[in-house]
């Protein structure tokens, strides 16, 4: 996963994280617990595909885009698998 942050006048920021640190079997498991707190019910088995959707989109589709943001003052942030 690659988290860039453009912002006129200051330095840019680039940071690279492993996707598969942060979407693995064990947040899968995890993350029905945490859907629960915001009032949405996941099964694990769905959190479990969803993450196995996920690192299929990024194998078939590198780079692919998930969040761009561009704000009035010219800040560009935008994360991509």
């Amino acid at each position: 996963m690659k988290i860039i942050v453009h912002s006129p006048g200051s330095q840019n920021i680039r940071l690279w994280f492993p996707s598969r640190l942060a979407l693995n079997s064990a947040t899968a498991l995890l993350l029905p617990e945490m859907m629960k707190q915001n009032g949405i019910t996941i099964t694990r088995k769905q959190a479990q595909a969803m993450v196995r959707a996920i690192h299929t989109c990024r194998r078939n589709n590198p780079g692919w885009k998930i969040v761009e943001v561009q704000s009035a003052n010219g800040d560009h942030v935008e994360i991509a698998l």
